[in-house]
């Protein structure tokens, strides 16, 4: 079932620019024959505002059984990464940093997870496909401890403090704008883990030698 989730939420992500990747495919025998020509080797890096859902946990067994509520949840994040391409060549590693939380939230501790990943994926013209392994931590809030106290400074319960951290799978498909030094870009991109998978989309910029 946590597998399930996870690839629906993951799949809602990557639909979109998934499609235009496979348009684009037609494209890559043109766009090896330009890779081959380029006798240097690129790197860039990257920073922007994403907006992702995910799998929250909404109330937690007294015993550890496995048969925690779940729900789907949305939140703003941040996402930075760095990239290299070898020269004459397709293939593009990258590591990156997400971050996703509640912002504003009354209910306290605030949900937060986070992700530090290393992927290896191939570039097909503006488009590139990567998946890899990643560590992924957060925080989630655990049993109810106290209801709201309608005269004090917070409004809203609170929860016990639960933290996590384990291994995931993130892929992404990123498009970007074939511009030279800087550039702006669109990220699909989820996380396949047991039960805190996610997904969403990210507008970034860009810098570095990406022609």
């Amino acid at each position: 079932m946590v597998l399930k989730n996870g690839c629906k939420i993951v799949g809602r992500a990557l639909f979109g620019l998934g499609l235009l990747a496979l348009l684009n495919t037609f494209t890559y025998a043109q766009d090896k024959a330009m890779t081959a020509k380029k006798e240097y080797n690129r790197y860039w890096v990257s920073a922007g505002f994403s907006l992702a859902y995910g799998e929250v946990v909404t109330s937690r067994s007294n015993v550890t059984t496995g048969n925690d509520q779940k729900k789907i949840g949305k939140y703003p994040g941040i996402m930075t990464s760095a990239s290299f391409q070898p020269k004459r060549a397709l293939s593009v590693i990258s590591g990156r940093y997400v971050i996703n939380a509640e912002l504003f939230q009354d209910d306290s501790p605030g949900i937060k997870c986070s992700e530090l990943g290393a992927l290896y994926g191939v570039r097909l013209n503006g488009f590139i496909v990567s998946t890899g392994l990643s560590r992924v931590w957060g925080v989630d809030r655990g049993k109810k401890l106290s209801d709201p106290d309608p005269h004090g400074v917070i409004s809203g319960g609170m929860y016990e403090k639960v933290t996590y951290a384990k291994l995931g799978v993130p892929i992404e498909v990123r498009y970007i704008f074939p511009l030279q030094w800087c550039s702006l870009g669109l990220t699909a991109f989820g996380n396949i883990n047991e039960g805190h998978s996610f997904g969403g989309i990210t507008f970034s910029i860009y810098g570095g030698k990406m022609q």
